[in-house]
Order: C-alpha cells, then sequence, then structure tokens
C-alpha cells in the first residue's frame, strides 16, 4: 500500500511538472535496447508472477533515439506497466524500428496479448485521469495519469504517441522520438 502511494504521488507531482513544462529534457544519445533491459529488470517480478514472457526485440546496436534517458525509461515503464497489469497470459514485446516516413524517427512499440480497448476508449485513453471503463477489469485501473504523462513525455520529445488495440487480442502502443 506504501509503494503504490508513493508511486502515485510521484506520478502526481511529476504529471504537475509536465503540465506546467518545469521538466527539461536532456537530449543525448540513448541506446534504446539498454533504456529497455533496465525497464525489464525492473518489471520482471511482476511479470514473473503472472507467469507471463516478456522480450525486448530492439536492435542492440543500432536503435539510438536522441532524448532524456530517465524521461524515455519512465515512458516506457508507464507502458510496460500498463502491459503487465491488463496481460494475464501470453506476453509483451518491446521493440524499435527507424524510418518509416520520416528517417529521423524511431518508432518504439509496446505490444501485449492482454484484455485490449475497446474502440470507443481509445481517443480519451491519454486524457489525464482517464482509466478504462471495462467492468471486468476495472478493478486492475491505475490512477489514470500514467499514460497522460507518457503522452506528454513523448511530446517534449517532439514525438507523437498511438495505439492500437482489439478487444480480447491485445494492445500495442507506438511512440516516435528522433534519431540521434
Amino acid at each position: 500500500s506504501g509503494s503504490r502511494l508513493a508511486g502515485l504521488v510521484n506520478d502526481i507531482l511529476d504529471f504537475s511538472k509536465l503540465k506546467h513544462d518545469d521538466i527539461l529534457i536532456n537530449r543525448e544519445p540513448v541506446n534504446l535496447y539498454d533504456a529497455t533491459q533496465v525497464v525489464i529488470s525492473i518489471t520482471r517480478p511482476l511479470v514473473e508472477k503472472k507467469s507471463l514472457t516478456i522480450r525486448n526485440s530492439i536492435d542492440p546496436l543500432s536503435m539510438i533515439a536522441l532524448g532524456d534517458e530517465s524521461r524515455i525509461q519512465q515512458a516506457l515503464l508507464n507502458l510496460v506497466g500498463n502491459a503487465i497489469r491488463f496481460t494475464e497470459k501470453g506476453g509483451i514485446t518491446i521493440n524499435a524500428v527507424a524510418g518509416g516516413d520520416d528517417d529521423n524517427l524511431i518508432t518504439v512499440s509496446v505490444e501485449d496479448t492482454g484484455v485490449g480497448i475497446p474502440p470507443d476508449q481509445r481517443e480519451h485513453i491519454f486524457d489525464t485521469y482517464e482509466t478504462t471503463a471495462q467492468p471486468t477489469v476495472r478493478h486492475l485501473a491505475g490512477s489514470g495519469l500514467g499514460l497522460a504523462i507518457t503522452k506528454k513525455i513523448v511530446e517534449l520529445h517532439g514525438g507523437t504517441i498511438r495505439v492500437e488495440s482489439e478487444p480480447g487480442k491485445g494492445s500495442r502502443f507506438y511512440f516516435t522520438i528522433q534519431r540521434s
């Protein structure tokens, strides 16, 4: 209970700072594979407790972003934490690909085999204090700050975030970040 309360207080403080642009982003080269490995090591006890798999599919040599490593890890931790919370069997895969519409961007994805998000809830999923309205998983919902914080972190890095999901089949969250 104490850890949950401390986490909620930290989320509120971070959100307040982000909302008022009181957080500076220190841009430096960040190896996305290494940043993801840190997140995986932090969340491993939760993954193992639920007998899930978690896989870092990011190329360890070529996926170097330009950003604030601690904030990138925070965004990844929020996305992976949600994936763990809403996944009862299967697993989570984190990946990154360069290029696409813009060769200067990397698209990072966190994909799970969880409960998914109904179409009518996807539009507001990144709003402050929004949590799932699904009665079957409402008990799993958090404070409604994690995705809002993640969105703001991504935007401060000049990127965008979106979600694709199908109820009963899982979700895939994508965000873009500048390539180093």
